[in-house]
């Protein structure tokens, strides 16, 4: 008899549980959450911002922050307060690098496709046909395009992004920035140092200068006055529109993957160390303060006062000019569709 009273017991509270998991405006697929109407068999997904996911690139355009991550592109139309994942970019997909050229906006992926929006981000499409892999760097140099690629390839578009044709194939392996100082174009690569070019593209000249014995260029910035390029190695500049350059000798010999100018003031991501800073337009530098170290910061951005630095473990961000950061870590909401 106990043993019958047991079973009972067993089987009202497994239909007490059945009824309060079908009834239950949310429900758990696969390790995700997701909130809505039965009736409409229609649910959103909730998630929070990728904390642990590198962010690889940013991107102010049309009143919304872009982040790029390892896991997709995120949008923020509140300077970063809250956060939606693009759904058109499958969730997985790596963002390597973003672009606004006038309105259009690009998003350069990891081994997969080349995405263009043309409504300020709320729908991205493959860009067709385009004939290159991994799009690294993008630059629009006053009405032209160019992809720079993982398989050391430069690509260049004077329609829009509609149709690519090579330009130039480079000895490194990868073309990891790009940048147009009046008329000056620039190309960093991983394993062949910087190239520059004065025709629009058309040809290419490897930088060559007896300071200039650098293997990597990961980062660009022009200043207006100075030219920055982060290396594997520290920072090189110049102030004579890259003609000739010297080495930064009070700045640590740090991998510096992303630069950032604020008027005057000066920001350095590097590889393990964190943020660095300088207050006079690069003449001193100091490891700024209240972030997290032992990170690599792939990407920085202004908005409007509020900065933001793209790490190999999520995203963080400042309001009060970079003296104090916190992690992005908001609750996160994407159209996800019919669940199984």
């Amino acid at each position: 008899m106990m043993k019958i009273n047991a079973l009972i017991t067993s089987i009202l509270l497994l239909a007490l549980l059945l009824n309060t998991i079908v009834t239950h405006p949310a429900k758990i697929c696969r390790n995700r959450l997701y909130h809505g109407n039965r009736k409409e068999e229609h649910w959103t997904q909730l998630q929070y911002f990728p904390s642990d996911a590198m962010v690889e690139s940013l991107l102010d355009a049309g009143g919304a922050v872009f982040a790029g991550t390892e896991d997709g592109l995120y949008r923020s139309t509140d300077e970063g307060k809250h956060w939606m994942q693009i759904k058109d970019i499958p969730y997985g997909t790596e963002i390597k690098s973003l672009l606004d050229a006038s309105g259009t906006l690009f998003a350069g992926t990891y081994r997969n496709k080349f995405y263009r929006s043309t409504d300020g981000g709320n729908s991205w499409t493959p860009v067709k046909d385009f004939p290159g892999d991994t799009v690294t760097s993008l630059l629009d140099a006053s009405g032209t395009l160019f992809a720079g690629t993982y398989e050391n390839k430069l690509y260049r578009s004077t329609d829009g992004g509609n149709n690519w044709v090579s330009v130039q194939d480079f000895s490194g392996d990868v073309v990891t920035s790009l940048l147009d100082v009046r008329g000056t174009l620039f190309a960093g690569t991983y394993a062949d140092g910087l190239y520059h070019s004065t025709d629009g593209g058309n040809n290419w000249t490897k930088v060559e200068d007896n300071i200039f014995d650098v293997f990597a260029v990961y980062s660009l910035l022009d200043t207006g006055d100075v030219v920055f390029i982060g290396t594997g190695y520290g920072l090189r500049c110049s102030t004579d529109e890259g003609k000739n350059w010297t080495k930064v000798t009070n700045f640590p010999d740090y991998a510096v993957y992303s630069l950032l100018n604020i008027s005057g003031i000066l920001f350095t991501g590097v590889e393990n160390h964190g943020l660095y800073r300088s207050p006079d337009g690069g003449k001193h530098w100091m490891k700024a303060i209240n972030f997290p170290d032992h990170t690599t910061v792939y990407s920085l951005l202004n908005v409007s006062h509020t900065l933001f630095a793209g790490t190999d473990h999520g995203l963080y961000r400042s309001t009060d000019g970079g003296q104090s950061w916190i992690q992005v870590n908001e609750f996160v909401s994407a159209s996800a569709g019919t669940t199984e």
